[in-house]
């Protein structure tokens, strides 16, 4: 499995839960302390709420929210009037809810393999070949029967495929920081149109 993200830590678990001998890579040297979100929605609450890790993350959360937007149009979205069991979005930084997956991984006895990049790949009839670089620059090979790629909007798994194609431009541009200690900010409302740059801060812990 290429990509450690929520959707590849939650695959990762529930075939090791299976019974599934795989491997977890990512090209990052270590797990990520940036959020690239700040919410669990509804569906994804229930999702996690099936296999106990939405209660660790109830402890870790900042908020519970029970409403939300569309493309922050001035339209009013509440959640509890949803045939959901928790209808409300569950306020905690994806690097949190990252750990809380990558630590159901480890009680399974799986692990993710940091430092590692995919650099190529080879299917045929019976499984996949892929030839994986590791933190001290060496190369080897890996074969599996499958290889599923959980590596974001810029896989690298797509790429190698040929399936990757060109993006249209930038539409909404977001960046992200972690601060400790206090931070003065003066925020002013404004409405979309056009590219937006959108600025959000919050605690992260």
């Amino acid at each position: 499995m290429v990509g450690s993200g929520p959707t590849g830590l939650l695959l990762a678990a529930e075939l090791a839960l299976a019974g599934v001998d795989l491997g977890v890579l990512d090209k990052l040297p270590e797990r990520r302390v940036q959020a690239k979100a700040v919410n669990l929605q509804p569906r994804t609450a229930e999702v996690l709420d099936l296999r106990g890790p939405l209660d660790d993350a109830h402890q870790r959360a900042i908020a519970t929210v029970a409403e939300g937007h569309f493309a922050r149009l001035p339209v009013p979205l509440r959640y509890d009037g949803w045939s959901a069991r928790r209808p409300y979005r569950v306020g905690i930084p994806q690097a949190r809810v990252e750990e809380l997956l990558e630590e159901r991984l480890l009680s399974h006895g799986m692990r993710v393999r940091y430092g590692h990049e995919l650099m190529g790949l080879v299917q045929d009839g019976t499984g996949v070949t892929a030839t994986v670089r590791g933190p001290n620059g060496d190369e080897r090979t890996l074969r599996a029967a499958y290889l599923t790629a959980c590596d974001g909007g810029w896989s690298t798994v797509r790429k190698l495929q040929g399936r990757y194609h060109p993006c249209d431009p930038s539409r909404f541009v977001a960046s992200a920081a972690v601060a400790k200690g206090v931070v003065a900010v003066d925020l002013v409302p404004s409405p979309i149109s056009g590219p937006v740059t959108l600025t959000g801060v919050g605690p992260s812990d």
